[in-house]
């Protein structure tokens, strides 16, 4: 489990000198907290606490992936673009 978190710190640390963690914000960080105990508790053997923190990581990374994607564009926005005549 040591060197899990061993590796886990040092790929946040690059990631963090690379600029990927520029969009993140505290409910990330406490997501990544929820994985990381999540997986203590697997390894301890506590199914049903794992199962409930594995659910609410994956909740908030659908909610976060919506909240990144940026809006879809309309079918007139598309059609002016395309230089389609208006359908």
């Amino acid at each position: 489990m040591h060197i899990v978190l061993l590796a886990l710190g040092i790929a946040a640390l690059i990631a963090w000198r690379k600029g990927w963690l520029r969009h993140a914000d505290p409910g990330d960080y406490a997501a990544l907290a929820a994985l990381l105990l999540g997986f203590r508790w697997l390894m301890t053997g506590h199914g049903l606490l794992t199962i409930a923190c594995f659910a609410g990581v994956a909740g908030w990374s659908l909610f976060r992936a919506r909240q990144m994607r940026g809006a879809m564009m309309t079918p007139d926005e598309a059609r002016r673009l395309l230089e389609l005549p208006p359908g």
